[in-house]
């Protein structure tokens, strides 16, 4: 069996067209045999046929076979489409004065047509291949990879066939994501595809910043852009192309944020919210849309949060949750949108949290978890799912590390843990899931110090240590790894001091100081930045106090207590900022030997955390705090 893209039968199409290319006798057997005529030529074309031979010139019998095949191919066309019966009887008349040209048009056309059809057979079964990988895609990410892999070599110039290939390839961990994009890149420029061209930089993009090449991702994702624009000029009313460039601004400002450019970051999700917005306006029913305006809400909602604004992050991940439940309410079978779904709850969950109030963001982040079990329960060869199901057993760990419950805690922790080593072992060069393998390991390291086993907690540190400086050499300029370098550089701190070498502490939080003064230097209003500086003041200040030098450990403690105070005034509901500023007093009352200054810094934090208790907003720990402060305050007081 052949089709009309067959390099052999096309080459035995073009021999009987009258190219006139010796055929070996047995090849033309094999092909006749598979091959056999429509019909049999009658008595009538015999002497036509003798006559033509004899025009074209004396020959040897392995070369008149083609010849004839050539010339009963003539009569199946007259045959078949009798409204070309002259034109073939003025070709046949000119072959037998030895002229094949017109012969050899109406062999050509019917070679093309044949071509044309062929084609076409092969790009419908590309696209059935197509819709049948979007239906596995929802249940066996494998099986989804295979399909997309038929509809390629069965279609290779249809550009959305390299695309879903590249992408279902991406999630399954598979290194063919990068040919596949490459790929379409190729074809779209061969094929002067503006918006191709668009989605191949944008998907080239997202494999830079998984590989952490973060200025590539930027230049490709620049590149994009400025192509979906010109793609967008060209027809302004078209919403499609909107909805394009609103996508773009998405993907560039994500890699702004990644450097550092809080600014740049917030203008481009801005423009991004700003086209989104319009679109759902303009058909609200459009749940593609809605979708992508559910992203920009979250989008927001991270600079605010970012910016030490809980509150607007907290009204901009409600309304991106608001749209996820209508659309899961719509369609509960959609899996895409039951994992957005898990995300928002995630990131509401991280406000609660940050703002004390354990028990709802502990239900929060139940409620995601419950989403990404499932998920992961529908295809575990989805390595989104995969990932997500591994973050949400990290906060779920944290929720039970606040709370007291260390067993609890230890066993989250380790769930994603697992998952995240069989992630990274899929794909070493995924940059992100060797960052949550980092996570997951210094995680593991906080719950082996909070059991007194020192040096396995340093064991994990190290391990995390190790991949933070690997991704860091890889993307210097991806700030994200280095805040990352830094907390572990302060982990390890920990644990030197706590071996008692504090020269060693010293220097290894001296690597996080100097990190964490850069980046804060770069995006000053980045506050978890200044919180995480606030905090090495705080570790340098202890090991300076413990080696005798009182000054340098009070200049330490003011610079961090002045950070605190500014980011508690930017933000007063966040209980993560007003502890630490609870720490600073009480350290600052360490400071001092005036027993009224000491008992006046315990006042001021105890006036903090009273009303935190009171409100059921501090966790366990931090509870516990407020008797020791009490006592201390009682022991410098006059009686």
């Amino acid at each position: 069996m052949f089709t009309g893209d067959d390099p052999q039968v096309l080459n035995l199409i073009v021999t009987i067209a009258g190219v006139i290319v010796p055929v070996a006798s047995v090849g033309w057997a094999i092909f006749a045999h598979y091959n056999p005529p429509d019909a049999s030529p009658t008595k009538d074309d015999e002497p036509t046929k003798g006559a033509i031979i004899d025009a074209l010139g004396k020959m040897a019998r392995e070369e008149r076979e083609p010849l004839f095949a050539a010339i009963d191919a003539l009569y199946r066309i007259q045959r078949e489409k009798p409204e070309k019966a002259e034109v073939i009887d003025g070709a046949l008349a000119l072959l037998k004065t030895g002229d094949t040209s017109r012969a050899e048009e109406i062999l050509r056309a019917d070679l093309d047509e044949k071509k044309r059809i062929g084609r076409k057979a092969l790009k419908e079964a590309a696209a059935a291949a197509r819709h049948l990988a979007a239906f596995i895609y929802l249940h066996d990410t494998h099986k989804a990879l295979a399909s997309h892999q038929e509809a390629v070599r069965l279609d290779p110039e249809e550009p959305d066939g390299w695309l879903q290939l590249g992408r279902v390839a991406l999630r399954a961990g598979d290194s063919e994501a990068l040919r596949a994009f490459r790929e379409l890149d190729r074809r779209a420029r061969e094929q002067g595809r503006i918006r191709w061209r668009a989605i191949a930089h944008s998907q080239l993009g997202d494999m830079d910043e998984l590989r952490g090449a973060s200025a590539s991702a930027l230049n490709h994702y620049q590149q994009a852009q400025s192509l979906l624009e010109q793609w967008a000029a060209l027809a302004l009313d078209d919403p499609q192309r909107q909805r394009d460039l609103s996508v773009s601004f998405d993907r560039i400002g994500d890699i702004y944020l990644a450097n550092g450019d809080g600014a740049k970051a917030l203008a481009a999700f801005q423009e991004g919210l700003v086209i989104a917005r319009k679109l759902t306006e303009l058909d609200p029913a459009n749940t593609d849309w809605q979708r992508d305006l559910s992203v920009s809400h979250n989008k927001i909602g991270d600079m605010h949060r970012g910016n030490g604004d809980g509150a607007m992050a907290l009204a901009a991940y409600q309304e991106g949750l608001a749209i996820r439940k209508r659309l899961t309410e719509l369609d509960p079978a959609n899996t895409e949108w039951r994992r957005d779904l898990s995300v928002s709850f995630d990131r509401i969950g991280d406000i609660y949290l940050a703002n004390g109030d354990g028990a709802m963001a502990l239900a929060t982040y139940q409620e995601g978890l419950v989403i990404a079990r499932k998920l992961t329960e529908l295809d575990s060869a989805n390595t989104d799912w995969q990932r997500d199901l591994s973050v949400s057993f990290d906060r779920i760990g944290d929720i039970y590390l606040a709370n007291g419950d260390g067993a609890m805690a230890l066993a989250a922790y380790q769930e994603g843990l697992v998952i995240a080593r069989k992630l990274t072992e899929l794909d070493p060069a995924n940059t992100e899931w060797q960052r949550d393998l980092s996570v997951s390991h210094n995680k593991i390291g906080d719950m082996h110090r909070a059991n007194g086993d020192g040096a396995m907690a340093l064991a994990a540190y190290q391990k995390g240590l190790a991949i933070r400086k690997r991704l860091t050499e890889l993307d210097p300029a991806n700030t994200e790894r280095q805040r990352d370098l830094s907390v572990s550089h302060n982990k390890i701190g920990d644990m030197r001091r706590a071996n008692g070498d504090g020269a060693m502490a010293l220097a290894t939080y001296q690597k996080g100081l100097a990190i964490r003064k850069r980046l804060t230097e770069l995006d000053p209003a980045n506050t978890d930045w200044r919180r995480d500086l606030s905090v090495s003041f705080d570790r340098i200040g202890d090991i300076y106090l413990a080696n005798g030098d009182d000054a340098k450990a009070l200049a330490a403690y003011q610079e961090g207590l002045a950070i605190r105070k500014r980011l508690t005034e930017l933000d007063p509901a966040r209980v993560q900022w007003k502890t630490d500023l609870v720490v600073s007093y009480v350290r600052m009352a360490g400071m001092e030997t005036d027993k009224e200054r000491q008992a006046g810094w315990f006042r001021q934090a105890l006036e903090i955390l009273r009303p935190l208790a009171a409100e059921n907003r501090l966790s366990a720990d931090r509870m516990g705090w407020i008797g020791l402060i009490e006592r201390e305050l009682d022991g410098v007081q006059p009686e």
